[in-house]
């Protein structure tokens, strides 16, 4: 069975506002007896005046990986989770 899983090692902030800039994301994909990872940055452009914004303090692994997911697109994600 093949097991899929996003996790985020750390997020950049601005100072100013808070905004998440980058975060660094770790994934692994173990299926059998074979395990791969891929690790990276992905860059955000968040607005603070947005009324979807999420404060830092209440932001969530999952919400953050959902993030990481759509700025890669649908066929980056599936090519990195068929590893």
């Amino acid at each position: 069975m093949k097991v899929v899983v996003w996790s985020i090692d750390q997020l950049e902030r601005r100072p100013e506002d808070g905004a998440v800039v980058v975060a660094h994301w770790r994934l692994k994909v173990s299926e059998d007896e074979v395990f791969a990872q891929a690790i990276g940055p992905q860059k955000f452009t968040l607005d603070p005046n947005n009324p979807d914004f999420v404060p830092f303090e209440s932001l969530t692994e999952e919400q953050v990986v959902g993030w990481v997911k759509a700025e890669m697109g649908d066929g980056h994600v599936a090519a990195l989770e068929a590893k």
